[in-house]
């Protein structure tokens, strides 16, 4: 999705309901969501319940950005995280540590204490799952925005 789609993406629906969201407040959702439109949906439903009036602000939309990432956490990442095995968990969180993606293969072994070729069936797996995929040879990704975010905060075991 591109930045005008996503932003028609939540503008459009909020004028039908003859309301506004201004420009600075719709950047900002844009901005932090990727243009993911799931997250755009719900960062914006919680937007519109902390409005007042019929105008979304960008203080609105900062108030709303924990309620949403914790609404993302509790659902979207929990469930996604949930159907990991432990040392699936593992590569993710030597991925996310890694800092914002793609990750190159060799780093995420390094930082596993493992090499490429004892990693390749949990990357196969996670690949599987619907986890990560490969933008480029011996590359790897999450599939979603702000995964590594909330991979970071579950501190999970196996990292050196």
């Amino acid at each position: 999705m591109t930045a005008d789609e996503a932003r028609d993406a939540v503008a459009r629906p909020v004028a039908d309901a003859k309301a506004c969201i201004e420009e600075d407040a719709l950047t900002e959702m844009v901005r932090g969501t990727h243009g993911y439109p799931f997250f755009l949906q719900q960062w914006a439903c919680c937007a519109w319940n902390i409005a007042e009036g019929n105008v979304i602000g960008l203080s609105d939309v900062r108030k709303a950005y924990a309620e949403a990432v914790h609404a993302l956490d509790r659902g979207f990442f929990g469930v996604m995280f949930a159907q990991l095995t432990p040392q699936e968990k593992a590569f993710a969180a030597a991925m996310a540590l890694l800092g914002r993606g793609p990750y190159r293969t060799g780093q995420i072994a390094q930082a596993m204490g493992k090499t490429t070729a004892q990693i390749g069936p949990l990357r196969s797996r996670m690949a599987g799952k619907g986890v990560i995929y490969s933008p480029g040879h011996g590359v790897v990704a999450f599939t979603v925005p702000l995964f590594d975010a909330f991979v970071r905060k579950q501190n999970p075991p196996g990292i050196r």
